[in-house]
């Protein structure tokens, strides 16, 4: 009898299709479905990377080159109360046979230059005079000479005839010594006013070249290309060597789709799949794209989509090499192929359990910036439910805790403690509040509460209590408003919150900063410290330590009286510092001797005002006693008759040559000593004490002008009314009038 042949039965063929549907259902779909979600969550985070990585070159470009630029040219042309400064004296004056007034504006317009590294040349033009102060070294007056304006005749038409305020030009300087592209900025004086009232346009020029630097460095231009484009969407700026303008073009008509709302774009480069974002400057018009192939970020969704392709292809075909096995025996169960893609199910699910913490990092931070602010009218989204982050109570309000040194200076945070606090905080303590935070790169914590009522005592002493507890490291706990969920985004109240860790620096003593007790708003930005300024460089160059010690300590005070912003204050210490070290140097004092370090860098390493008014008291006490030191050096005595000699011979000729003569050393030598003990020239010091003089004799009223001229041995009244009105900023006349 013939054996039946088992593969050819219909209960065999009914049985193999039916297992091998079961695998297909149970096996590859769920693994499919699963594949694709978690696909989806990744792109959308790593595009939501993309457009974080254009915001810190936006960041970078801001603060680092637009934001000083702007700063600088508000501080210049910022009226005073202690005397007309010399960039506003030609708006009101003839300067044109004014040598000084010309010297004058050159010298102030290089020291402008000289603070931006990145700046190449600052421009002046005067309506009233027609005269434009160009390079920081030339001056032309326009209706007299037939001047060569280069690249600049670009903005200053332009302010000459229309209402323009303010401008950004990008500008190819084939004029320029360096032949370099460059980049204007451009304001009017007065801000507001009409082209009638204008007295004058100030411009500084920066070099291209260095924010190109700034770019590379950023972002590399094999990992992709970084564009700045102005209003126009014509290219400022890039991260390249030439090469990317090709790509710009090519790509000009993506940049009209992509907007604020749509910040994210896919394109394509070199013929790759990219993705291209952008973002708005906050300081002027320029947008920042950023165009990156999708293989540099998707490296990783790339290899696990492969893993995926291989596993789900593998198991396919054990499965079906399973099932035939399974069929073909018949007694065996299929629930061991069942278990095994169990488990492999279960793998993905502990991958995605790891890569948590990243996820709810950028999810958060979203929520914290105002990219990603919940839609409550819609459902619960997966990915809120996955990080259990729902705001289902009525209120909430976003904290910092700022990491705050200790007395002596030295961090002693790091980053396990974070996470310890947010341990800690994240945990039911109390069932009124649901917490949700994050370690930000500068190791601050940033979190969120939401309430059905925010008490914000109560709520502030249990996030201090849990900060306590989870570490005894000291911290600063930043607080914002409450607000209601439906009314307000979340950035509004964590806006608050950063501001208020801000000022942490001017009060190192409290535990807890609100942000509606700072009163920020009602803070002013400036104010007039420039004679206190100016008192201290007398201070220390007449040796008073008293005088020294208390304007010192005014200053300081001042950036603590709650009047000011905290820019403000910041900005205020940092001119302290540098009209110490203007004031040493004009001394001839070397600072890197008498310190042994850049007092301007180190100045910037002291994470609170207690620690930097202890270091700034005891920098101006070392220098003064080191001035004393000199003082009393052999050389001492010499510089005694020769201050005594200029005392006695005051109201007559004096020169260097004479009192040389007199003392009995040559001038060369006299010149130098008097140097380094006055910290003035020998010139500068005699025209000082007989200006000094002179406004004794005309408080005294005794003499007329002439005669006080005559008396002083000045051979020219014009001259020494030029001088004096140089130093006390009016003419004799009118200073003996007021004074008297």
């Amino acid at each position: 009898m013939q054996r039946p042949n088992w593969k050819s039965t219909p209960f065999f063929t009914r049985m193999l299709v039916f297992n091998l549907m079961l695998i297909l259902v149970l096996g590859i779909i769920p693994l499919v479905v699963l594949f694709q979600y978690v696909m989806s969550a990744y792109n959308q985070e790593l595009k939501n990377f993309n457009f974080q990585a254009v915001k810190q070159i936006r960041s970078t470009i801001d603060e680092q080159f637009l934001k000083p630029t702007v700063q600088i040219a508000n501080r210049n042309l910022t009226e005073t109360t202690s005397g007309e400064p010399p960039l506003f004296y030609p708006m009101t004056h003839n300067i044109r046979n004014e040598y000084s007034s010309l010297t004058n504006i050159g010298t102030i317009l290089s020291s402008i230059e000289g603070e931006l590294t990145f700046a190449n040349s600052v421009d002046m033009y005067y309506r009233n005079n027609n005269v434009l102060f160009y390079g920081t070294k030339f001056f032309c007056f326009l209706s007299e000479s037939d001047c060569n304006l280069g690249f600049r005749s670009a903005w200053l038409k332009e302010f000459q005839q229309t209402e323009t305020q303010i401008g950004w030009y990008t500008i190819e300087a084939e004029d320029n010594e360096d032949h370099e592209k460059l980049i204007s900025y451009v304001r009017s004086y007065p801000y507001f006013a009409t082209m009638e009232n204008r007295k004058a346009v100030f411009a500084i020029n920066l070099k291209e070249s260095a924010i190109r630097k700034k770019l590379t460095q950023s972002l590399d231009q094999v990992k992709g290309l970084t564009f700045i484009l102005d209003d126009q969407g014509h290219l400022v700026s890039s991260n390249g060597s030439g090469e990317e303008e090709q790509v710009f073009l090519a790509l000009r008509e993506h940049w009209t789709q992509m907007t604020e709302e749509q910040p994210i774009l896919n394109t394509e480069w070199n013929g790759k799949e990219a993705v291209a974002a952008l973002t708005k400057s906050e300081i002027n018009k320029w947008r920042y794209v950023t165009i990156v192939e999708k293989s540099v970020f998707y490296k990783r969704a790339t290899d696990l989509r492969n893993f995926m392709y291989f596993l789900g292809g593998a198991l396919l075909a054990i499965g079906i090499l399973l099932v035939y096995m399974l069929t073909k025996k018949a007694h065996q169960p299929i629930g061991h192929a069942l278990m095994a893609y169990s488990m492999q199910i279960h793998d993905l699910h502990d991958q995605l359990s790891k890569n948590e913490p990243v996820i709810k990092y950028h999810y958060i931070m979203n929520l914290l910036t105002g990219t990603g602010e919940p839609d409550l009218e819609r459902p619960v989204s997966d990915m809120q439910r996955f990080l259990d982050v729902q705001l289902l109570e009525e209120h909430f309000v976003c904290f910092n805790v700022k990491p705050m040194d200790g007395l002596d200076g030295n961090s002693r945070h790091d980053v396990v403690a974070a996470y310890r606090i947010i341990e800690r905080l994240e945990q039911p303590h109390d069932p009124t509040y649901r917490i949700w935070a994050i370690v930000s790169e500068d190791r601050q914590v940033y979190g969120i509460v939401n309430g059905s009522v925010i008490a914000a005592e109560r709520l502030e002493q249990m996030l201090l209590e849990q900060i306590r507890q989870a570490t005894d490291q000291p911290y600063c706990l930043c607080m914002g408003s409450p607000y209601k969920v439906a009314e307000t985004p979340l950035s509004v109240s964590h806006r608050e919150a950063c501001e208020a860790a801000r000022y942490a620096y001017f009060y190192p003593d409290r535990a807890v900063l609100r942000y509606a007790e700072l009163q920020t708003t009602s803070r002013k930005a400036n104010d007039g410290t420039v004679k206190a300024l100016d008192d201290l460089a007398d201070a220390l160059r007449t040796g008073d330590q008293t005088k020294a010690q208390q304007t010192l300590q005014a200053v300081l005070q001042d950036t603590l009286s709650e009047t000011y912003n905290e820019e403000y204050g910041q900005n205020l210490l940092t001119e302290l510092v540098f009209t110490i070290r203007k004031t040493l140097k004009s001394m001839g004092i070397s600072l890197s001797e008498l310190y042994g370090y850049d007092i301007r860098e180190h100045a910037k390493s002291f994470p609170n005002i207690k620690l930097f008014s202890a270091w700034l008291d005891d920098v101006v006490r070392t220098a003064l006693q080191y001035m004393e030191e000199r003082r009393r050096s052999p050389d001492q005595e010499l510089d005694i008759r020769v201050k005594s000699f200029i005392e006695e011979h005051l109201f007559g000729e004096l020169s260097l040559d004479i009192v040389a003569e007199h003392i009995g050393v040559t001038p060369n030598y006299l010149s130098r000593l008097f140097k380094q003990s006055a910290g003035v020239t020998f010139i500068e010091y005699v025209t000082k004490r007989k200006l000094e003089a002179a406004a004794k004799l005309l408080v005294e009223n005794n003499h007329s002008v002439n005669e006080i001229a005559a008396m002083l041995g000045y051979q020219s009244t014009n001259h020494f009314i030029r001088i004096f009105k140089e130093k006390y900023g009016q003419t004799p006349k009118q200073y003996q009038k007021l004074e008297a």
